[in-house]
């Protein structure tokens, strides 16, 4: 029979486990933005990709600090040549150019998303902390904004042809 008593299954904490286990995971989420991003609906100037989906992802499973290492190591293989970016692109120019910004705060929003999970993991009544983790995607879309403004020529009105 049922004894009554409730057995509490352990979460496994991703931060707290060894170190070559916490490398392990960051390398996985850095190649799975990678394959997010030949995941592509072309889009001018910045193209829809599964790569947010994945940043987030990160920061929620990893935590905020290995979530943002993870992103980090991403950008890194992208600006030593690796064509892990959108549309097999690579290189400094890439990060340079219009979807720089949203390259440059995947970091910024893994981290973010890593943080609102485990602060909503304390409070009562708190099974799902995604909603709140996912409003950390407006990072990139601000960084893209503030970015876009510096690299991109402003557009051509009708009375300069």
């Amino acid at each position: 029979m049922h004894s009554g008593t409730r057995t509490s299954i352990r979460s496994w904490n991703i931060a707290e486990s060894s170190v070559l286990t916490q490398l392990l995971w960051i390398t996985t989420f850095a190649v799975a933005t990678a394959l997010g991003a030949r995941v592509e609906i072309p889009h001018y100037p910045v193209p829809f990709t599964l790569q947010t989906m994945v940043v987030l992802l990160a920061g929620a499973f990893l935590g905020a600090r290995n979530g943002a290492y993870s992103q980090i190591l991403y950008l890194g293989a992208g600006l030593i040549g690796l064509p892990v970016f959108a549309g097999g692109a690579f290189g400094f120019m890439k990060i340079a150019g219009p979807t720089g910004g949203y390259l440059l705060a995947f970091p910024i929003a893994a981290a973010a998303a890593g943080y609102l999970v485990r602060m909503h993991k304390g409070f009562p009544g708190s099974r799902f902390p995604w909603p709140s983790a996912c409003c950390s995607y407006s990072f990139p879309a601000r960084f893209t904004c503030m970015h876009s403004t510096y690299t991109m020529p402003p557009p051509h009105s009708p009375r300069d042809s």
